[in-house]
């Protein structure tokens, strides 16, 4: 009696932490494929997207990110998210971030800013930007969707030849 009580409630302990330890396994892989799920999403949008910290350094970037620009991942992350601009609108840019961090709310496709981005090859080109804060383990971040405005602008270039055109056609009559 004085040994089978003691084992008995150990036993009982035993159980007690296979189970906490089996909840513990099925939250973590839960978690592991909702940041999977994400991940995919991130990845599969037609839109460069990035994760900045409130110090406007790179944390992460999906494929298109590195397709618009022309940079790797690993020449992006943990580099200032201004190298990403010519250098009349590096300034913009930072105090963009700064204002974001300062009262994080979501700015989306034509809420966002319009600026010039600046490829590995220095080529610039339109763009325009959507900022989305992200709570985390390491506190807030923001998720930037980057859309490139080159096709708009030459859009809206020919919309404008076209008028110009007409009119000066009826002009002419």
């Amino acid at each position: 009696m004085a040994i089978s009580l003691p084992l008995l409630f150990m036993a009982a302990g035993i159980g007690e932490r296979r189970r906490a330890f089996s909840l513990l396994l099925d939250e973590m892989n839960e978690r592991r494929r909702m940041e999977e799920r994400f991940r995919l999403v991130v990845e599969s949008t037609p839109n460069a997207m990035l994760m900045i910290d409130p110090a406007g350094r790179i944390v992460s970037v999906n494929r298109q990110t590195e397709t618009l620009f022309g940079y790797s991942s690993q020449e992006l992350i943990g580099r200032p998210w201004s190298n990403l601009f010519p250098d009349r609108f590096r300034a913009r840019s930072t105090a963009r971030v700064g204002e974001f961090f300062a009262t994080p709310i979501a700015t989306g496709p034509g809420n966002g800013f319009e600026l010039y981005g600046r490829r590995r090859d220095s080529t610039e080109f339109p763009l325009e930007i959507g900022l989305t804060p992200i709570a985390s383990a390491d506190g807030t971040l923001a998720l930037v969707a980057v859309t490139d405005n080159a096709e708009r602008q030459r859009a809206e270039e020919a919309r404008r030849d076209l008028i110009h055109a007409s009119r000066l056609a009826a002009l002419s009559e």
